[in-house]
């Protein structure tokens, strides 16, 4: 199965805080947000042999992994949350294609982000 992550509304804190004139908080958002896909790549990699990452940037994190993993989804948003802080949230839509689990994180975010979609 596959699994996309997206960070919410992380272009638009950046934007308000840039346009705040609030740099230094733009740079430790950002900071923050690097150190926690960091903090997840490092967590898949010791714990996880069966998960694979395609796609790790900005605030996009695309796996794939063996569905009788699904429970890794919710330790990714679980160590997103406790890294930023509360800051911002991350949404996640799954599917057996990568088709499919973008659909599902459109899904996700238009049902109110913060969520996995199809829940588990």
């Amino acid at each position: 199965m596959y699994a996309f992550f997206d960070g919410d509304n992380i272009g638009k804190i950046i934007q308000v805080l840039l346009l705040e004139n609030k740099v230094e908080e733009a740079v430790v958002f950002s900071d923050d947000l690097k150190k926690a896909f960091v903090e997840i790549k490092e967590y898949l990699s010791n714990h996880y042999e069966n998960v694979e990452i395609l796609i790790l940037g900005g605030d996009d994190l695309l796996i794939y992994f063996d569905d009788k993993n699904d429970y890794v989804l919710g330790e990714i948003v679980s160590i997103f949350n406790t890294s930023m802080f509360d800051k911002t949230t991350i949404s996640c839509g799954r599917g057996n294609t990568i088709e499919e689990a973008m659909y599902n994180l459109s899904k996700a975010k238009l049902f109110g982000k913060n969520q996995i979609y199809p829940s588990l």
